[in-house]
């Protein structure tokens, strides 16, 4: 009767661990390598749709989307939308998006500006204008992530919001 494996026995098992581990250790390191990304793709989608929606609020109350006011310009870095009582700015600036209020001097109170941190995602806008009016910003968004030296995009999107007067014509 055997009390023990033989040393012959005990390197052939080790052969084949060894041979399933280095099968199997490519499949755990992009798993591993994976899960982390996945989640910080969901974090920054999450804060990026909270913009998309304040965005969404700022031009549904929107009484009309000036092209410029006190020494700003809308382009592609900046968007204006004037509500009511104030006009607020959008301006992307270095993996972040600020949305500030501007007085009639042109000073935005810091007290009010919201600051989302955006680094992988890449937003474009582009206003929507018919006979010099104003009338609809389009944005396009995505998040870009460098995977194994290929730039891939995740979460792409575009979404249309029309002024607020206008929306209500639509109805």
């Amino acid at each position: 009767m055997r009390k023990a494996f033989s040393l012959v026995e005990l390197l052939i098992i080790l052969g084949v661990l060894m041979s399933v581990s280095a099968a199997l250790a490519p499949a755990f390191t992009t798993l591993l390598g994976d899960i982390p990304r996945s989640y910080r793709v969901a974090q920054e989608n999450t804060r990026l749709l909270g913009m998309l929606e304040q965005m969404r609020k700022d031009i549904d109350t929107a009484r009309r989307l000036p092209e410029s006011f006190a020494g700003y310009t809308t382009d592609d870095k900046l968007l204006l939308i004037e509500l009511a009582d104030c006009v607020i700015a959008y301006q992307l600036k270095d993996g972040r998006l600020l949305r500030r209020r501007l007085t009639s001097t042109g000073q935005g109170g810091d007290e009010d500006a919201t600051v989302w941190s955006l680094p992988h995602a890449k937003v474009e806008w582009q206003v929507w204008k018919k006979d010099d009016k104003r009338y609809a910003v389009e944005i396009k968004t995505c998040i870009e992530y460098e995977i194994r030296g290929r730039c891939q995009k995740k979460m792409a999107n575009s979404h249309l919001y029309f002024v607020g007067a206008f929306s209500e014509v639509l109805k």
